[in-house]
């Protein structure tokens, strides 16, 4: 589960960022915006077409939203899939690779940006160094 507060638009910047289009699991969103208590259920586009239609005034649009996600089952509290070596989905994001590299799976993160970029494996090595810092 992960406590989210923001304006609408901070809010998709987040879910944009953390899921992708491909993504299939179902979200599940508890929304309280002041008076409005919205639960909201489904995939990624689905749960940002709700959102959309649901907080569509302007007003609606700068008002500080409380959202609970709950994540799917194999994510963590950022809501990036755990992701292990041999178990890497072909729809990996960028964000999952970073998180992976950060969490000093330098191999799986390669692996895994392998499969997100179809690059060989000097560049993806040198890609995940490039982004940690040691080179």
């Amino acid at each position: 589960m992960f406590e989210f507060k923001g304006t609408l638009s901070d809010l998709k910047t987040y879910l944009d960022a953390t899921f992708t289009k491909k993504t299939n699991k179902t979200l599940e969103l508890n929304v309280d915006a002041m008076s409005k208590a919205v639960q909201l259920r489904g995939t990624y586009l689905q749960v940002r077409a709700m959102l959309h239609r649901t907080f569509t005034s302007a007003a609606m649009k700068t008002l500080q939203l409380n959202v609970c996600i709950l994540q799917p089952a194999n994510c963590n509290a950022q809501g990036i899939r755990e992701i292990t070596s041999h178990d890497i989905p072909a729809d990996v994001t960028l964000n999952e690779v970073h998180y992976i590299a950060r969490s000093g799976r330098k191999i799986v993160a390669i692996k895994a940006y392998r499969t997100l970029t179809g690059v060989d494996l000097v560049k993806a090595k040198d890609y995940i160094e490039k982004y940690l810092g040691e080179s």
